[in-house]
């Protein structure tokens, strides 16, 4: 937890390369249960989205198996926002699409997925 705290530290002092240095010793460095490895990569990923470049956010998604994460509505959701970075927009599509359709999707996320896609759309 203390990694944690030093991350968040980093990131409020604008050192976000730091921070993202110590979030992926800690992930590539602990011996922890995978519901807490999750944890820490949803972490540094909503905190460092918009200050790590799209393979650094690829890297972090690709340490996790989405689809039997507690966490999958929430990575779906950055590797949304990620895909939105990359401007493709035939894969924005399918995986608005495949977010908007899947029952396990949490409704918040939908939400938020569903009010970025309007705004781009009468943008």
């Amino acid at each position: 937890m203390s990694s944690l705290k030093l991350a968040e530290f980093k990131i409020d002092n604008e050192k976000h390369g730091e921070a993202y240095k110590i979030y992926t010793d800690l992930i590539e460095n602990s011996e922890l249960e995978q519901l807490y490895y999750d944890f820490i990569i949803i972490h540094a990923l909503y905190n460092l989205i918009d200050h790590i470049s799209n393979k650094e956010t690829e890297d972090l998604l690709s340490k996790i198996d989405i689809k039997t994460s507690n966490f999958k509505s929430h990575f779906y959701e950055i590797q949304y926002i990620n895909l939105l970075n990359r401007n493709n927009k035939d894969e924005i599509k399918k995986l608005y699409n495949f977010i908007q359709s899947n029952i396990e999707i949490i409704d918040p996320v939908k939400e938020r997925i569903k009010k970025i896609n309007d705004y781009l759309q009468h943008k």
